[in-house]
């Protein structure tokens, strides 16, 4: 605890700093102490004006209260105490003093005191120190200090001692206090004061109005850190490097300065710097030309120009658009090879001017644009992001990237050519009526070579089969129309009438076949099981049929989106289009761990799927059922 001197009756503002109580070390800020005094060594009580509370300074962790008359009036020691959950208590002790002291000195040791000057100013000449004669001073009537000797350490004649290194020849260094720079700061502000005296200005509370009297301050203290007023400017005057500027919504013009390896934090940056080794912490970026440099969690909203070759690192960025625009990072074709490592980026970018040697490595979430002015250089892509390539000659890698253009290009359900021209077709298709004849073609051009695996029913004709039936046939045949080729095997049996067989039935026929139009060409023996091999073909019509039949499953027939849940690992045809057609359609997020898609109203996770980034590769796991 520091004490201090205040005047009985007097009202003044007293200060105090608080510190986190599960570390006792930590600065608490953003609180609000109540505030109790102790007057006297009496109980602790509210002050005159009742309960109260302490409030901060700026966001320091210094906190302040303006002590009223009732206050002050007791002689004595004065303890201040501040109070909050989390935190340590505030104790500053004062020491109230009369406000007028009167004291009138006649002798001095039993020596009478010489008259005064001045009536009323007390007057000290010193003749001997220690038994020794004083010298006479340089100058008239000021004091002149000689100091030889420290702390019994010799100091060389006419040598001032540097202070700042903590002792120089035994003289310690006064720790800092309240009104000093605490934490080693320098003090800016640009409504503050001028001046760069030591102790006096660039304190917390007298900041310095100027970069350059706060700079002066820092080198005479061998001080490293600036903190910068909300709202403040800062112009840098001359090179910094290896500083630190601390602050919140500030603004800083880097006019053409060296900062390498200084650190910036909560600034609106722009402007021209060089020196390789910068960090902008939790700063919103502009129009700025930077050497290779850091950015954390930084909000873009200009152009980054590269400066000098090397590597830039953005972690936990993200674009901010300007009038529409994204943010663009230009490569600059006569700077060299380059590379630029966006992590966990989120937005939309572009980038221009990649040449060959330049890397682009980008992960997260979001837009990336290749202008026309990148003509080679090497893209690595993962996260969810579109791609807008209007550049040439890139090397883009792009496997561990996700979006709807990667994934619907994996599904392959018929040739690539086909399905395009059927996707055409049908989107130019009429509102009413039938399918045109190309549309037609199409379609049948887009029919699977064959269907694996049981088919539970085909309501409708079926145009025409080409090829054999491998398996069995469950269920009455309606009717056939057109030539049947031959049947290899026993058939079974035929449930209902068969209305009549043109040509001859080579074998048995067990039960009444009403008729058969058209040739059979031979039946061998009794058809008493399955039917292997082909049949030979359909007429015209019945190849109408089907195809009308097909075009109405495709153009007609509607299916339910999927219920919530996991997708199976073997699964219809149909149910994984709509699962496709559910992830292209639906409302989607996307964190930095997982992937959401949502039913059709928007409110519920169907499905998920965890997302990882060691910074090399990009994995997505097994989507699963939600929420």
């Amino acid at each position: 605890m520091a004490e201090m001197t205040l005047l009985q009756s007097t009202a003044a503002t007293v200060v105090g700093r608080g510190y986190l109580s599960a570390d006792h070390l930590s600065t608490a800020t953003g609180l609000d102490p109540a505030i109790m005094i102790s007057k006297a060594g009496g109980n602790f009580a509210n002050p005159a004006a009742g309960a109260s509370i302490m409030t901060e300074i700026e966001a320091t962790g210094w906190y302040k209260f303006a002590l009223g008359v009732g206050d002050t009036d007791t002689l004595g020691a004065l303890i201040i105490r501040g109070t909050h959950a989390g935190m340590d208590n505030i104790e500053v002790v004062y020491q109230v003093v009369a406000a007028n002291v009167a004291a009138n000195v006649t002798q001095w040791l039993s020596q009478a005191c010489a008259a005064v000057t001045v009536n009323g100013v007390p007057e000290v000449d010193v003749t001997h120190w220690l038994g020794t004669a004083a010298a006479v001073p340089s100058v008239a009537g000021v004091p002149e200090v000689d100091i030889t000797y420290g702390a019994g350490t010799a100091i060389a004649a006419g040598a001032i001692p540097n202070v700042a290194a903590g002792s120089v020849g035994g003289l310690a260094v006064i720790g800092l206090n309240a009104n000093g720079y605490d934490g080693g700061w320098v003090w800016f502000d640009t409504a503050g004061a001028a001046g760069a005296v030591n102790y006096v200005n660039g304190t917390v509370l007298n900041p310095c109005s100027s970069m350059a009297n706060c700079r002066t301050i820092a080198n005479s203290l061998n001080l490293k850190g600036f903190r910068v007023i909300n709202g403040s400017t800062v112009t840098l005057d001359q090179g910094y490097n290896g500083f630190t500027f601390f602050g919140y919504k500030w603004v800083l013009a880097l006019a053409n300065r060296s900062i390498a390896g200084s650190f910036f934090s909560g600034a609106t940056v722009s402007g021209t710097a060089t020196g390789t080794g910068a960090v902008f912490d939790n700063c919103d970026m502009g129009i700025v030309t930077l050497d290779p440099c850091t950015f954390q969690q930084c909000v873009f909203t200009g152009t980054i120009t590269v400066g000098t070759a090397g590597n830039y690192t953005f972690e936990r960025c993200q674009s901010q658009l300007t009038a529409g625009v994204d943010p663009i990072i230009d490569f600059v074709a006569a700077v060299g090879a380059t590379t630029i490592n966006l992590r966990s980026w989120s937005g939309g970018v572009s980038v221009a001017n990649m040449k060959a040697g330049d890397i682009l490595e980008i992960d997260g979430s979001g837009k990336l644009v290749i202008a026309a002015s990148c003509t080679a250089g090497t893209v690595r892509i993962r996260g969810n992001f579109t791609l807008t390539n209007g550049g040439s000659g890139q090397t883009i890698e792009d496997t561990a990237r996700w979006n709807e253009d990667q994934r619907l290009a994996n599904v392959t359900l018929v040739d690539t050519t086909t399905l395009t021209t059927t996707a055409t077709n049908l989107t130019n298709a009429p509102t009413v009526g039938d399918f045109t004849a190309v549309m037609k073609t199409s379609l049948n051009a887009a029919t699977p070579a064959s269907v694996v695996g049981a088919v539970g029913s085909v309501t409708g004709a079926v145009g025409s089969v080409t090829g054999n039936v491998g398996g069995n046939v469950v269920g009455s045949v309606a009717s056939v129309t057109g030539a049947v080729g031959s049947v290899t095997g026993a058939v079974g049996s035929v449930t209902g009438a068969v209305g009549s067989v043109t040509g001859n039935v080579g074998g048995n026929v067990t039960g009444s076949v009403g008729s058969v139009t058209g040739a059979v060409g031979s039946v061998t023996g009794n058809v008493g099981g399955n039917v292997t091999g082909s049949i030979g073909s359909l007429a015209a019509q019945a190849k109408l049929d089907v195809n009308a039949e097909a075009l109405d499953v495709l153009n007609v027939d509607t299916y339910a989106e999927p219920a919530q849940g996991a997708p199976a690992a073997t699964a219809s045809l149909a149910a994984k289009i709509n699962y496709l057609y559910k992830v292209w359609r639906n409302k989607k997020t996307q964190t930095a761990t997982q992937t959401n898609i949502y039913n059709d109203a928007g409110a519920v996770i169907d499905h998920k799927a965890t997302v990882s980034d060691d910074g090399v590769t990009f994995t997505k796991g097994e989507v699963e059922s939600g929420p």
